[in-house]
């Protein structure tokens, strides 16, 4: 959901790229670029300047949230420019960067990509099997890997070829399932000594100039159940019979786990729930958005409303949301303010939920503590298990009064991660971890 840490990250990403802009303006001629990708931290974005390479890597490394940690005081990064793989070497000395390399400030013109090594785990692809990680291969280290280093600091260090690719062994499926930054899914096969090679052009689209998008996930023996059938499954029961729709935001499997081994999910109503592959990136916005078309999210074309195929039921159908209508319906949707934390709104929802339910043929009821209350105080935090329990004592009464077919889902679940600025735990959303990327599905039928 749009969570306080996703509007933070989106207005430094403006800020930053607002203050690029700026810099290198001065009386000096320079080339003009067509835009340069920064890539390494939650999502790639552009940058568009006239300048030298220095200028804007000192307002890069300004910025708090894309601060590279490689070890102690020193930052890499690495460049990719139009005709050679460069690598610099980038000491941080108080507000200044100085680039230990020949070519002191080499020009922006042929540089397209800079990739810097982050904090934020999701530049690279995770290895998953079932519920598991097995292992995360940072696509940076294997850049790094592909680069000779130079010997004198007048030569240019230099791209190996053949291609970047990445090969996994002990693979123990004859398939597995390739997931991609563009949400899509893909089943391949595994070579007969259990080896997957993927290719250059499937982890940097960019280099081979190609519209392909970049794997983010290896998975073995995935779960059955995954978010692109909630859809179908949710309609097809509301054109049969009432139909209830709870969507438990933030609810992820291994979230779910952990709570039921400190006995938090004893309120739940007694079944336990599947593991569900969410769609990637594993936000809100874009499950949320498959849940109600059946289709994956792309932002640069019109949008359907939510459950058009449902739309004879008219006054019939209803969405009870939170603080904001996050897509639109042909349904009436009934908002709700969260408490004065912004952490609270479930209470509202609950109340409006049981007050309407004998009223509609068909209700999506989205509820928000789990997924605000971990995104403040950590995914394992007590403030979380406390509202995991409340969700199951709401869950069991709907479970009882409910006359038709219940589907209890989630968006999505959450990695705990360290929070510099308050100096504790929080909980964040965006990769394929495991911890994010695996929800929960359960359906009851009455």
């Amino acid at each position: 959901m749009y969570s306080k840490i996703t509007n933070l990250l989106s207005i430094t990403f403006l800020l930053l790229i607002g203050f690029l802009s700026l810099i290198g303006c001065g009386g000096e001629s320079h080339e003009k670029v067509e835009g340069i990708r920064i890539h390494g931290h939650q999502s790639s974005f552009m940058v568009d300047d006239e300048g030298n390479l220095d200028q804007v890597l000192t307002g890069l490394f300004k910025e708090k949230l894309l601060e590279v940690v490689v070890q102690n005081d020193l930052r890499e990064c690495i460049i990719i420019d139009r005709n050679i793989l460069e690598f610099y070497s980038i000491e941080k000395k108080s507000s200044e960067i100085a680039l230990n390399n020949s070519l002191d400030k080499p020009s922006l013109a042929n540089i397209t990509d800079i990739y810097v090594s982050s904090g934020r785990k999701d530049f690279g692809v995770y290895h998953l099997d079932h519920t598991d990680q097995k292992r995360f291969f940072s696509k940076y280290e294997l850049l790094k890997r592909h680069i000779s280093f130079p010997n004198h600091r007048e030569e240019k260090a230099a791209f190996l070829r053949p291609d970047v690719k990445l090969t996994i062994k002990n693979i123990n499926s004859n398939k597995v399932t390739l997931i991609f930054d563009s949400g899509e899914i893909a089943s391949e096969k595994v070579s007969s000594s259990g080896t997957l090679t993927i290719p250059e052009r499937l982890l940097f689209p960019k280099f081979a100039d190609n519209d392909t998008h970049a794997v983010k996930a290896v998975w073995e023996n995935p779960p059955e159940r995954t978010a692109f059938e909630v859809h179908s499954l949710i309609t097809e029961s509301a054109k049969q019979a009432p139909t209830l729709a709870v969507f438990l935001d933030g609810l992820g499997y291994k979230l779910w786990s952990h709570a039921k081994s400190k006995g938090y999910t004893n309120s739940f109503p007694n079944i336990d729930p599947e593991p569900m592959m969410v769609a990637y990136p594993p936000k809100t916005i874009y499950n949320y958005y498959l849940f109600g078309t059946g289709n994956l999210l792309n932002e640069q074309e019109p949008q359907d409303k939510l459950f058009s195929s449902l739309s004879f039921l008219q006054d019939d159908g209803l969405i009870i949301e939170g603080s904001m209508q996050i897509h639109e319906s042909s349904f009436k949707q009934i908002l709700h303010a969260p408490d004065q934390w912004g952490d609270k709104v479930d209470d509202q929802i609950f109340n409006t939920l049981i007050n309407e339910m004998d009223r509609k043929d068909f209700v999506f009821a989205h509820f928000h503590d789990i997924d605000n209350t971990a995104h403040r105080h950590g995914p394992y935090s007590s403030e979380v298990m406390n509202v995991i329990k409340q969700t199951g004592e709401y869950l069991s009464i709907i479970n009882q009064r409910w006359e038709g077919n219940l589907f209890v889902f989630s968006d999505h679940g959450l990695h705990e991660y360290y929070d510099p600025d308050i100096e504790s735990f929080s909980g964040i959303h965006y990769t394929a971890k495991p911890e994010d990327i695996i929800g929960i599905f359960i359906v009851f039928t009455n």
